[in-house]
């Protein structure tokens, strides 16, 4: 398996933090997969203890990999680990909130 990623994150203000990211993952032998995968977010401090924030990602899966019982069938994208397989080559997820430290 070889790996590439490449994160950015940039102060915009005291009060804004942005971010932009890649992934690349790739499958050798019977599982030939290919992944690319872009996220982007940034995280806006409404007071030194509550934050809010949004993330986006995108993902691409190319090639092949192998199933549960070890037949060859097509990538499927899945983002992160949150378990959710797309079903097809692509995938994106958004995910907004707030968060508080007490």
């Amino acid at each position: 398996m070889q790996r590439l990623s490449a994160f950015v994150n940039y102060q915009v203000t005291s009060a804004l933090r942005a971010g932009v990211g890649y992934n690349y993952t790739s499958l050798t032998g019977p599982a030939s997969a290919h992944y690319n995968q872009v996220n982007v977010g940034g995280d806006y401090a409404l007071s030194k203890s509550t934050e809010l924030y949004a993330l986006a990602g995108w993902q691409q899966a190319s090639g092949h990999t192998l199933n549960a019982i070890g037949a060859a069938v097509d990538a499927q994208a899945s983002i992160g680990d949150f378990g959710v397989n797309s079903g097809t080559d692509t995938q994106a997820l958004a995910v907004v909130g707030i968060r508080h430290k007490f």
